[in-house]
Protein backbone atom coordinates (compact mmCIF):
# COMPACT_ATOMS: atom_id res chain seq x y z
CA UNK A 1 0.00 0.00 0.00
CA UNK A 2 2.66 2.29 0.97
CA UNK A 3 4.93 1.74 -1.66
CA UNK A 4 2.28 2.44 -4.36
CA UNK A 5 1.48 5.59 -2.31
CA UNK A 6 5.39 7.25 -2.69
CA UNK A 7 4.28 7.99 -6.62
CA UNK A 8 0.65 9.05 -6.10
CA UNK A 9 1.55 11.86 -3.55
CA UNK A 10 5.01 13.11 -4.20
CA UNK A 11 5.82 15.17 -6.83
CA UNK A 12 8.42 13.96 -9.20
CA UNK A 13 10.97 16.50 -8.04
CA UNK A 14 10.61 15.83 -4.34
CA UNK A 15 10.98 11.81 -4.23
CA UNK A 16 14.96 11.48 -4.36
CA UNK A 17 14.98 13.69 -1.37
CA UNK A 18 12.40 11.82 0.62
CA UNK A 19 14.14 8.31 0.17
CA UNK A 20 16.10 8.60 3.67
CA UNK A 21 13.37 9.55 5.91
CA UNK A 22 11.09 7.24 3.87
CA UNK A 23 12.77 4.22 5.18
CA UNK A 24 12.64 5.73 8.75
CA UNK A 25 9.34 6.46 8.88
CA UNK A 26 8.38 2.70 7.52
CA UNK A 27 10.71 1.70 10.01
CA UNK A 28 9.10 3.38 13.17
CA UNK A 29 5.69 2.43 11.32
CA UNK A 30 6.64 -1.33 11.89
CA UNK A 31 7.44 -1.01 15.67
CA UNK A 32 3.80 -0.35 16.06
CA UNK A 33 2.33 -3.69 17.16
CA UNK A 34 -1.40 -2.38 19.03
CA UNK A 35 -3.80 -0.91 17.06
CA UNK A 36 -7.20 0.97 18.99
CA UNK A 37 -10.04 2.45 17.52
CA UNK A 38 -11.11 3.97 20.73
CA UNK A 39 -9.87 7.89 19.82
CA UNK A 40 -11.19 7.05 16.59
CA UNK A 41 -7.86 7.12 14.41
CA UNK A 42 -6.18 4.27 12.16
CA UNK A 43 -2.49 5.00 11.97
CA UNK A 44 -1.03 6.89 8.44
CA UNK A 45 0.77 5.31 5.91
CA UNK A 46 4.16 6.36 6.14
CA UNK A 47 4.64 8.25 3.34
CA UNK A 48 1.93 10.67 4.38
CA UNK A 49 4.16 11.12 7.33
CA UNK A 50 6.85 12.04 5.07
CA UNK A 51 4.57 14.52 3.80
CA UNK A 52 4.48 16.26 7.01
CA UNK A 53 7.46 16.07 8.02
CA UNK A 54 8.70 17.95 4.99
CA UNK A 55 6.07 20.57 5.38
CA UNK A 56 7.49 21.11 8.50
CA UNK A 57 11.38 21.41 7.54
CA UNK A 58 10.31 24.01 4.71
CA UNK A 59 8.43 26.05 6.96
CA UNK A 60 10.93 25.67 10.12
CA UNK A 61 14.87 25.65 10.82
CA UNK A 62 15.90 22.61 12.77
CA UNK A 63 16.02 22.96 16.40
CA UNK A 64 12.52 24.49 16.50
CA UNK A 65 10.30 23.96 18.64
CA UNK A 66 7.02 21.32 17.51
CA UNK A 67 4.15 20.73 19.54
CA UNK A 68 2.33 17.73 18.50
CA UNK A 69 -1.57 17.53 20.11
CA UNK A 70 -2.05 13.95 19.40
CA UNK A 71 0.62 11.59 17.81
CA UNK A 72 -0.49 7.94 17.10
CA UNK A 73 1.50 8.51 13.73
CA UNK A 74 4.88 8.66 15.92
CA UNK A 75 5.91 11.61 13.41
CA UNK A 76 7.29 13.26 16.75
CA UNK A 77 10.49 10.24 16.51
CA UNK A 78 10.87 11.43 12.75
CA UNK A 79 10.83 15.22 13.58
CA UNK A 80 13.28 14.42 16.44
CA UNK A 81 15.56 12.48 14.38
CA UNK A 82 15.63 15.48 11.87
CA UNK A 83 16.93 17.84 14.64
CA UNK A 84 13.75 19.17 16.02
CA UNK A 85 12.36 20.04 19.27
CA UNK A 86 9.37 17.84 20.23
CA UNK A 87 6.68 17.85 22.50
CA UNK A 88 3.94 15.48 22.54
CA UNK A 89 0.53 15.74 24.41
CA UNK A 90 -1.89 12.76 23.74
CA UNK A 91 -4.74 11.00 25.79
CA UNK A 92 -3.69 7.40 24.83
CA UNK A 93 -1.83 5.88 27.68
CA UNK A 94 -0.23 3.31 24.80
CA UNK A 95 0.85 5.88 22.54
CA UNK A 96 2.67 7.64 25.29
CA UNK A 97 4.42 4.66 26.50
CA UNK A 98 5.03 3.50 22.59
CA UNK A 99 6.62 6.86 21.77
CA UNK A 100 8.47 6.72 25.19
CA UNK A 101 10.21 3.34 23.69
CA UNK A 102 10.54 4.50 20.34
CA UNK A 103 12.66 8.03 21.35
CA UNK A 104 14.81 5.45 23.41
CA UNK A 105 15.61 3.16 21.03
CA UNK A 106 16.39 5.88 18.30
CA UNK A 107 18.41 8.04 20.57
CA UNK A 108 16.31 10.81 20.42
CA UNK A 109 14.55 13.58 23.27
CA UNK A 110 10.60 13.72 22.62
CA UNK A 111 8.52 15.22 25.53
CA UNK A 112 5.79 13.11 25.97
CA UNK A 113 2.30 13.95 28.31
CA UNK A 114 -0.68 11.99 28.85
CA UNK A 115 -3.03 15.11 28.54
CA UNK A 116 -6.71 14.88 27.73
CA UNK A 117 -7.04 18.69 25.57
CA UNK A 118 -9.81 18.97 26.69
CA UNK A 119 -9.55 20.11 29.68
CA UNK A 120 -7.45 23.06 31.11
CA UNK A 121 -3.75 22.38 31.12
CA UNK A 122 -0.62 24.38 31.41
CA UNK A 123 2.91 23.56 29.61
CA UNK A 124 6.03 25.04 30.34
CA UNK A 125 6.96 25.68 26.99
CA UNK A 126 5.57 28.14 24.13
CA UNK A 127 6.26 26.59 20.79
CA UNK A 128 7.32 27.76 17.42
CA UNK A 129 4.75 25.46 15.73
CA UNK A 130 2.50 22.53 15.96
CA UNK A 131 1.21 20.03 14.28
CA UNK A 132 -2.81 18.00 14.75
CA UNK A 133 -4.59 15.09 13.15
CA UNK A 134 -7.76 15.67 14.74
CA UNK A 135 -10.63 12.96 14.40
CA UNK A 136 -13.11 13.51 11.77
CA UNK A 137 -15.18 15.89 13.90
CA UNK A 138 -16.05 19.89 14.04
CA UNK A 139 -15.03 19.42 17.82
CA UNK A 140 -12.34 17.68 17.74
CA UNK A 141 -10.71 19.81 15.14
CA UNK A 142 -11.78 22.84 16.90
CA UNK A 143 -10.20 21.84 20.05
CA UNK A 144 -7.19 20.70 18.66
CA UNK A 145 -6.23 23.92 16.45
CA UNK A 146 -7.45 25.88 19.77
CA UNK A 147 -5.04 24.10 21.84
CA UNK A 148 -2.11 24.74 19.27
CA UNK A 149 -2.89 28.16 19.21
CA UNK A 150 -2.83 28.60 22.79
CA UNK A 151 0.53 27.12 22.98
CA UNK A 152 2.07 28.27 19.84
CA UNK A 153 4.36 31.83 19.81
CA UNK A 154 2.24 34.30 17.84
CA UNK A 155 2.71 34.17 14.04
CA UNK A 156 3.74 31.02 14.88
CA UNK A 157 2.99 27.57 12.05
CA UNK A 158 0.43 25.38 12.58
CA UNK A 159 0.07 22.36 9.86
CA UNK A 160 -3.18 20.22 10.38
CA UNK A 161 -4.20 16.90 8.25
CA UNK A 162 -8.03 16.95 7.90
CA UNK A 163 -10.33 15.16 5.98
CA UNK A 164 -11.28 17.30 3.09
CA UNK A 165 -14.80 16.29 1.54
CA UNK A 166 -17.20 19.21 0.78
CA UNK A 167 -18.73 19.79 4.69
CA UNK A 168 -15.27 19.30 5.79
CA UNK A 169 -13.74 22.35 3.95
CA UNK A 170 -16.37 24.56 5.01
CA UNK A 171 -15.88 23.29 8.47
CA UNK A 172 -12.09 24.14 8.20
CA UNK A 173 -12.72 27.32 6.56
CA UNK A 174 -14.78 28.47 9.44
CA UNK A 175 -12.27 27.67 11.77
CA UNK A 176 -9.38 29.85 10.02
CA UNK A 177 -11.80 32.32 9.91
CA UNK A 178 -12.89 32.08 13.70
CA UNK A 179 -9.23 32.09 14.46
CA UNK A 180 -8.13 34.73 12.10
CA UNK A 181 -5.43 32.45 10.26
CA UNK A 182 -3.37 32.88 7.28
CA UNK A 183 -3.18 29.79 5.21
CA UNK A 184 0.19 29.27 3.44
CA UNK A 185 -0.02 26.05 1.88
CA UNK A 186 -2.77 23.39 1.17
CA UNK A 187 -1.87 20.24 -0.25
CA UNK A 188 -4.89 17.53 -1.15
CA UNK A 189 -4.93 13.90 -1.68
CA UNK A 190 -1.99 13.32 0.85
CA UNK A 191 -3.04 11.64 3.51
CA UNK A 192 -3.91 8.00 3.62
CA UNK A 193 -4.30 6.10 6.90
CA UNK A 194 -4.18 2.04 7.39
CA UNK A 195 -6.94 0.39 9.10
CA UNK A 196 -5.80 -2.92 10.32
CA UNK A 197 -9.43 -4.42 10.66
CA UNK A 198 -12.27 -4.15 8.70
CA UNK A 199 -14.46 -2.77 11.46
CA UNK A 200 -12.05 -0.29 12.69
CA UNK A 201 -14.30 2.93 12.60
CA UNK A 202 -17.63 0.85 13.73
CA UNK A 203 -17.80 3.18 16.44
CA UNK A 204 -18.09 6.13 14.71
CA UNK A 205 -21.51 5.11 12.78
Amino acid sequence: LDEGLVDRIFRKTEISAIRDILETAREVFSHRYVFSNIYGQAPIAPASNVIRAMLVSKYLDRGSSILLIGDNDALSIILASLGYDVCVLDIDQYVCMHLKGLAEKYGVDVRVFNIDVRRPFTIDQEFDAFVTDPEHTPACLYVFVLRGIQNTKPNGLGIVSWEAGFRQRRIMKAIIRRFHLDVLELRKDVIYYISPLSNFYEHIT
